[in-house]
């Protein structure tokens, strides 16, 4: 069964899987921090902007919340990027990390505690890739 992207449904089914992997609960350093992911409107693809707040403590995400400002919550990172390179990324047509080098999704915080924590995105982003998504457009 095909869940919409983006949708809180969808957001469940990020933080079930990802909680439930044994690659994210046993091998990431990441002990404690905040997440946003920013999925920007685009005219004629998504007509709203998405903003999804992640809490990984002790290598679990014990919250997550659709936030209306990407400012709203505290954040160690940022991921921004438009509907359409989410769903490059998702698809499988851009890889992740030429997406963040060729700043086609945007990183603000700190540098140094995003290269300290790489492989906790790449677990997070591969279960995104992994998901059976139906777009809105």
């Amino acid at each position: 069964m095909s869940i919409v992207f983006p949708s809180m449904e969808w957001a469940q089914e990020l933080v079930e899987r990802t909680n439930e992997s044994p690659e994210f609960t046993n091998n990431v350093e990441l002990d404690s921090a905040a997440i946003t992911l920013h999925i920007q409107s685009e005219e004629g693809l998504l007509e709203y902007d998405f903003i999804l707040w992640l809490d990984v403590e002790k290598r679990k995400i014990q919250e997550f919340r659709k936030l209306s400002s990407p400012d709203e919550m505290d954040s160690a990172f940022k991921l921004k990027a438009k509907y359409s390179v989410w769903k490059k990324v998702f698809s499988g047509e851009i890889g992740p990390t030429m997406a963040l080098v060729s700043k086609r999704i945007r990183v603000s915080g700190s540098l140094k505690e995003l290269l300290n924590n790489k492989k906790a995105f790449d677990v997070i982003i591969d279960h995104m890739m992994n998901m059976e998504i139906r777009y809105v457009s």
